[in-house]
């Protein structure tokens, strides 16, 4: 059940609340929109997902810090999310546990709480993205993982936030050799010049006395242009 109150927890499922948060599961457009909720959010959707997406679902909601989505198992064709997380308030930590993300169209969806969120736990599938702005202006990010090649175009970076050492890495390989483009991390140039690593089985692993840069590793085992 949800309980809204101040640093109160929330939990909501498919079928604990008195009216269906997720009627019939098709669609979960505008479900926190404007709304004001507890500091930590649990929403467990019980291995299923809404046919028509997410688009705007807390977009301007205010008072979480935290939000935790559970078992939620997006389709190979993915569901939108077009600005989800956007223009949120005071929020600083997202995490998806147990779960499947991947968006078919999910522009700014993480432009949450300019300069608040941290850190997005779970990985993000984007092999099937159409949009590349998802994380635009989100400022104050430092983490997020993205799915091994499934970044098959440019993303907006540069206005995004103070990425760690383990976020470079992630973005690194997610890069998609077989669609080699640009991509933006031209900021991080020096720092990934001083990250070594060795690569296994095509992929990055830190390792500082490794023997590959992971600026080379993204110019010559994955044929990217950072820029």
């Amino acid at each position: 059940m949800m309980y809204l109150g101040d640093k109160a927890v929330g939990v909501v499922t498919s079928h604990s609340m008195p009216w269906n948060p997720f009627p019939f599961m098709e669609s979960c457009y505008h479900m926190f929109y404007q709304t004001e909720l507890p500091e930590t959010v649990i929403i467990d959707f019980e291995g299923k997902c809404p046919m028509q997406g997410f688009d705007s679902a807390f977009r301007y909601s205010t008072g979480w810090k935290n939000i935790i989505i559970k078992n939620l198992i997006m389709p190979d064709y993915g569901v939108t999310m077009w600005y989800m997380f956007c223009d949120t308030d005071n929020c600083e930590t997202l995490t998806f546990e147990n779960c499947r993300i991947r968006p078919s169209k999910a522009s700014r969806a993480f432009t949450a709480g300019y300069d608040s969120l941290k850190r997005i736990n779970g990985v993000i599938d984007l092999t099937v993205c159409s949009d590349s702005d998802m994380f635009y202006f989100a400022r104050k990010l430092e983490h997020f993982e993205i799915a091994p090649n499934s970044m098959l175009k440019t993303y907006s970076l540069k206005y995004a936030g103070n990425f760690d050492d383990n976020t470079l890495v992630s973005i690194a390989n997610a890069l998609n050799p077989e669609s080699p483009t640009t991509v933006d991390l031209k900021n991080y140039t020096s720092r990934m010049q001083s990250m070594n690593g060795n690569i296994e089985d095509g992929m990055f692993i830190l390792n500082e006395s490794g023997d590959m840069s992971l600026d080379n590793f993204i110019t010559t085992v994955k044929g990217w242009t950072i820029a």
